[in-house]
């Protein structure tokens, strides 16, 4: 993953991650640390530069993360559950041609493409409705599909767009 990060830098775009790895955060070129707790207790800068500016600043908690003088016990990595799927036949919404498609669960999916390819249609005219439809209990409306198995695995779903903020939607059914 951070080889594209790198790339897209080195393109001459801005890169800003929320992240809570530690790698990446060493390979950063710059940190904004932001404290020094949570909720309430938080919303202050208590470092900000490189990782080693971090590393070396007594006000902030990540920096004794990144110096491994504190960690976070994490079980085992983590193997998705591949065996549980969703499976789409016949969709056909805007440039979609009645493909058939199947969707693991319990793992980060990529649907890419060219611009116009099918992409947004497949995820937010297709699948979205059909989970979501299976969810409520309410057969979707203008189906973009013929056939839909396996959304029942679900017991909710949520849809963010990357719309502009100023026009962000946020479903939660």
């Amino acid at each position: 993953m951070f080889v594209i990060v790198r790339e897209l830098k080195e393109n001459g775009n801005t890169v800003i991650m929320v992240d809570h790895n530690r790698d990446v955060m060493l390979k950063a070129d710059h940190i904004i640390d932001i404290g020094p707790g949570a909720g309430v207790f938080g919303g202050k800068i208590t470092a900000e530069g490189s990782a080693r500016d971090i590393i070396d600043n007594p006000a902030s908690r990540t920096g004794l993360y990144l110096a491994r003088k504190k960690t976070i016990s994490v079980s085992k990595k983590y193997k998705p559950d591949l065996s549980k799927m969703i499976t789409m036949k016949g969709a056909k919404a805007h440039n979609l041609k009645n493909i058939d498609v199947t969707f693991p669960s319990g793992a980060i999916l990529c649907i890419c493409g060219v611009s116009g390819s099918g992409k947004s249609s497949l995820v937010e005219d297709c699948l979205y409705p059909a989970v979501h439809a299976s969810i409520s209990g309410n057969p979707a409306k203008n189906r973009q599909y013929e056939e839909i198995e396996g959304a029942d695995i679900f017991s909710k779903i949520i849809f963010v767009d990357q719309k502009p903020i100023t026009r962000y939607r946020l479903r939660l059914y």
